[in-house]
C-alpha cells in the first residue's frame, strides 16, 4: 500500500490559552472543555465542548491484502469482479460490492476518475480488484485514496474554575461538576 500522513495546521489557534489559570466559560463549570482524560473522548456520556483536537490524519491508497482463505467473502467479491470486467464496456453501467471479513469491511465500485494531490497527478482507477486462486485464498486490491486513521491531542483539563457566578455544587451535584454538566 502507499500512505501519506496529513498534518492539519492551524496558525490562528493558541492552545496555550487552555493552559492558562484563572479563566472560565460563562455558564459553565469548570473542565467543561476537557477533563484531560482519554476517558471523556468515548461514549455518550462525553458532555466536553474539546477535548480532543484532530492533528492529523493517515491517507491510504493501493491497499493490497491477500489471505488464504476468504470464505463466503472470496466468492462474493469474485462474483462482484466478474460482473464488473463484463460491463467494463458501457460507461453507463456501474458494479458496486460490499464485504465484511472479520474486523475488516470494504467496499468499492468501478469507476474512472482523475486523482491529485499528496499522491501526485494522473489518472487512476477507484474501486476496488480481486484476483482469486479459484480456491479459498486471493488478493483484494483496494485503489484510491481514503482515510484510515485520525491522530489527535487530547487536551489538558481546563477551564480550570468554575463560572463564579454559578451556585456552588452540591454533594449531589460534584460528579456532574466534575464532568462539565453543571450542578
Amino acid at each position: 500500500m502507499e500512505f501519506f500522513l496529513a498534518t492539519i495546521e492551524r496558525p490562528w489557534l493558541l492552545g496555550d490559552l487552555f493552559n492558562i489559570g484563572g479563566w472560565y466559560l460563562v455558564g459553565q463549570r469548570k473542565n467543561s472543555i476537557s477533563d484531560g482524560t482519554i476517558a471523556n473522548q468515548i461514549g455518550e456520556k462525553s458532555l466536553a465542548l474539546l477535548p480532543m483536537l484532530p492533528m492529523a490524519f493517515l491517507i491510504v491508497r493501493n491497499v493490497k491484502i491477500t489471505c488464504d482463505d476468504w470464505g463466503d467473502t472470496g466468492a462474493a467479491l469474485a462474483t462482484a469482479q466478474q460482473n464488473a470486467a463484463g460491463s467494463g464496456q458501457s460507461s453507463q453501467n456501474s458494479v458496486a460490492v460490499s464485504a465484511n471479513y472479520l474486523f475488516y469491511s470494504a467496499s468499492g465500485q468501478h469507476a474512472d476518475q482523475q486523482s491529485s494531490g499528496a499522491f501526485g497527478s494522473s489518472a487512476t482507477t477507484s474501486g476496488m480488484t480481486f484476483e482469486s486462486d479459484n480456491k479459498k485464498g486471493g488478493t483484494l486490491t483496494l485503489m484510491g485514496s481514503q482515510i484510515a486513521g485520525w491522530v489527535g491531542q487530547i487536551q489538558l483539563a481546563s477551564p480550570q474554575v468554575d463560572d463564579p457566578t454559578l451556585p456552588k455544587p452540591t454533594d449531589k451535584g460534584k460528579a456532574a461538576a466534575a464532568a462539565g454538566t453543571g450542578g
